[in-house]
Protein backbone atom coordinates (compact mmCIF):
# COMPACT_ATOMS: atom_id res chain seq x y z
CA UNK A 1 0.00 0.00 0.00
CA UNK A 2 2.81 2.24 0.39
CA UNK A 3 4.47 1.64 -2.25
CA UNK A 4 1.32 2.54 -4.77
CA UNK A 5 0.99 5.72 -2.55
CA UNK A 6 4.64 6.29 -3.49
CA UNK A 7 4.51 5.67 -7.05
CA UNK A 8 1.58 7.70 -7.64
CA UNK A 9 3.45 10.77 -5.80
CA UNK A 10 6.78 9.72 -7.62
CA UNK A 11 4.13 10.13 -11.30
CA UNK A 12 2.94 13.22 -10.19
CA UNK A 13 6.45 14.44 -9.58
CA UNK A 14 7.30 13.22 -13.03
CA UNK A 15 4.60 15.07 -14.89
CA UNK A 16 5.38 18.00 -13.12
CA UNK A 17 8.84 18.13 -14.24
CA UNK A 18 7.76 17.04 -17.70
CA UNK A 19 5.49 20.24 -17.63
CA UNK A 20 8.39 22.47 -17.02
CA UNK A 21 10.63 21.30 -20.11
CA UNK A 22 10.39 22.51 -23.26
CA UNK A 23 11.58 20.73 -26.28
CA UNK A 24 11.02 20.81 -30.27
CA UNK A 25 9.36 17.99 -32.23
CA UNK A 26 10.58 16.92 -35.49
CA UNK A 27 9.15 14.03 -37.00
CA UNK A 28 12.03 11.49 -38.57
CA UNK A 29 11.44 8.51 -40.82
CA UNK A 30 13.66 5.55 -39.41
CA UNK A 31 15.28 5.41 -42.49
CA UNK A 32 16.74 9.02 -42.01
CA UNK A 33 17.37 9.17 -38.32
CA UNK A 34 21.15 8.78 -37.52
CA UNK A 35 20.83 8.20 -33.61
CA UNK A 36 17.79 5.87 -32.47
CA UNK A 37 17.21 5.17 -28.84
CA UNK A 38 15.22 1.64 -27.77
CA UNK A 39 13.83 1.89 -24.50
CA UNK A 40 12.34 -1.93 -23.35
CA UNK A 41 11.27 -4.14 -20.84
CA UNK A 42 13.47 -7.06 -20.19
CA UNK A 43 10.62 -8.53 -17.99
CA UNK A 44 8.49 -8.54 -21.43
CA UNK A 45 7.79 -12.20 -22.65
CA UNK A 46 10.92 -12.93 -25.35
CA UNK A 47 11.58 -9.16 -25.19
CA UNK A 48 15.53 -10.02 -25.54
CA UNK A 49 15.00 -11.90 -28.62
CA UNK A 50 12.46 -9.96 -30.40
CA UNK A 51 14.96 -6.43 -29.61
CA UNK A 52 18.26 -8.45 -31.10
CA UNK A 53 15.87 -8.40 -34.23
CA UNK A 54 14.89 -5.15 -34.40
CA UNK A 55 18.15 -3.69 -34.14
CA UNK A 56 19.24 -5.80 -36.93
CA UNK A 57 16.23 -4.39 -39.25
CA UNK A 58 17.75 -1.06 -38.19
CA UNK A 59 21.37 -1.52 -38.47
CA UNK A 60 23.15 0.41 -41.46
CA UNK A 61 26.17 2.84 -41.69
CA UNK A 62 26.61 6.11 -39.99
CA UNK A 63 23.01 4.62 -37.71
CA UNK A 64 23.75 4.68 -33.90
CA UNK A 65 21.30 2.75 -32.05
CA UNK A 66 21.24 2.76 -28.12
CA UNK A 67 19.10 0.88 -25.66
CA UNK A 68 17.55 1.22 -22.00
CA UNK A 69 16.05 -1.72 -20.78
CA UNK A 70 14.50 -2.31 -17.07
CA UNK A 71 14.75 -5.59 -15.52
CA UNK A 72 14.72 -7.67 -12.25
CA UNK A 73 17.29 -10.41 -14.08
CA UNK A 74 19.93 -8.74 -16.44
CA UNK A 75 20.15 -9.53 -19.99
CA UNK A 76 22.98 -8.16 -22.42
CA UNK A 77 22.29 -7.40 -26.12
CA UNK A 78 24.94 -8.20 -28.35
CA UNK A 79 25.55 -5.92 -31.45
CA UNK A 80 29.15 -3.99 -31.96
CA UNK A 81 27.12 -0.62 -32.65
CA UNK A 82 24.39 -0.94 -29.89
CA UNK A 83 25.38 0.81 -26.70
CA UNK A 84 23.37 -0.94 -24.04
CA UNK A 85 22.24 0.37 -20.41
CA UNK A 86 20.33 -2.06 -17.97
CA UNK A 87 18.68 -0.68 -15.08
CA UNK A 88 17.60 -3.27 -12.24
CA UNK A 89 15.42 -2.14 -9.30
CA UNK A 90 18.28 -1.25 -7.21
CA UNK A 91 19.70 1.40 -9.58
CA UNK A 92 16.63 3.30 -9.44
CA UNK A 93 15.52 6.43 -7.46
CA UNK A 94 11.77 5.89 -5.67
CA UNK A 95 10.48 8.25 -8.56
CA UNK A 96 11.97 6.37 -11.20
CA UNK A 97 15.15 8.58 -12.16
CA UNK A 98 18.21 5.91 -12.53
CA UNK A 99 20.93 6.47 -10.08
CA UNK A 100 23.70 4.90 -12.64
CA UNK A 101 25.57 7.47 -14.88
CA UNK A 102 24.93 5.29 -18.18
CA UNK A 103 21.30 5.22 -17.56
CA UNK A 104 21.59 9.68 -16.89
CA UNK A 105 23.57 10.11 -19.82
CA UNK A 106 20.73 8.11 -21.84
CA UNK A 107 18.28 10.28 -20.60
CA UNK A 108 20.33 13.56 -20.93
CA UNK A 109 20.83 12.07 -25.28
CA UNK A 110 18.67 13.71 -27.88
CA UNK A 111 17.94 10.87 -30.59
CA UNK A 112 16.72 11.71 -33.61
CA UNK A 113 13.98 8.84 -32.65
CA UNK A 114 12.95 7.57 -29.26
CA UNK A 115 11.16 4.32 -29.68
CA UNK A 116 9.41 2.84 -26.27
CA UNK A 117 8.92 -0.90 -27.12
CA UNK A 118 7.52 -1.89 -23.24
CA UNK A 119 4.38 -4.00 -23.19
CA UNK A 120 4.26 -3.61 -19.03
CA UNK A 121 3.95 -0.56 -17.49
CA UNK A 122 6.72 0.43 -15.18
CA UNK A 123 7.77 3.69 -13.42
CA UNK A 124 11.76 3.76 -14.76
CA UNK A 125 10.12 3.36 -18.40
CA UNK A 126 7.90 6.34 -18.05
CA UNK A 127 10.54 8.19 -16.47
CA UNK A 128 13.20 7.49 -19.17
CA UNK A 129 10.80 8.43 -22.13
CA UNK A 130 9.32 11.16 -20.41
CA UNK A 131 12.66 13.19 -19.04
CA UNK A 132 14.59 12.27 -22.39
CA UNK A 133 14.60 15.40 -24.94
CA UNK A 134 14.66 13.50 -28.18
CA UNK A 135 12.94 14.89 -31.24
CA UNK A 136 10.70 12.42 -31.85
CA UNK A 137 9.48 9.90 -29.52
CA UNK A 138 7.12 6.68 -30.11
CA UNK A 139 5.16 4.35 -27.89
CA UNK A 140 2.91 1.79 -28.27
CA UNK A 141 1.91 1.92 -24.32
CA UNK A 142 -1.29 3.52 -23.42
CA UNK A 143 0.12 4.84 -19.80
CA UNK A 144 2.72 6.25 -22.31
CA UNK A 145 0.96 8.65 -24.26
CA UNK A 146 1.20 11.75 -22.60
CA UNK A 147 4.85 11.77 -22.49
CA UNK A 148 5.37 10.56 -26.70
CA UNK A 149 4.81 12.50 -29.55
CA UNK A 150 3.05 9.45 -31.35
CA UNK A 151 1.07 6.88 -29.92
CA UNK A 152 0.13 3.69 -32.25
CA UNK A 153 -2.15 0.98 -29.63
CA UNK A 154 -1.52 -2.20 -30.60
CA UNK A 155 -3.57 -4.29 -28.46
CA UNK A 156 -2.30 -8.12 -27.51
CA UNK A 157 0.78 -7.86 -29.86
CA UNK A 158 4.62 -8.75 -29.20
CA UNK A 159 7.52 -6.11 -29.64
CA UNK A 160 8.23 -7.25 -33.11
CA UNK A 161 4.45 -6.82 -34.18
CA UNK A 162 4.72 -3.30 -32.64
CA UNK A 163 7.67 -2.13 -33.95
CA UNK A 164 6.48 -3.65 -37.69
CA UNK A 165 3.57 -1.05 -37.02
CA UNK A 166 5.33 2.05 -36.34
CA UNK A 167 7.56 1.32 -38.89
CA UNK A 168 4.26 1.49 -41.35
CA UNK A 169 2.65 4.61 -39.90
CA UNK A 170 6.37 6.62 -39.45
CA UNK A 171 6.82 5.60 -43.23
CA UNK A 172 3.48 7.38 -44.39
CA UNK A 173 4.70 10.61 -42.85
Amino acid sequence: MLKNKLEKIAYRRLFKQLSLKSRSVNIYKLEEAKHIGIIWNQNDVNAANQIQKIIQQLKRPNCFIHTYSYTNNPININGSSVQNVVVTPKQIKWTGAPKSSEAIEFINTSFDVLIDLSIQHNLPITYALAMNNSRFKITSNCHHYEVADFFIQSPNKGILEIFTSMKEYIDKF
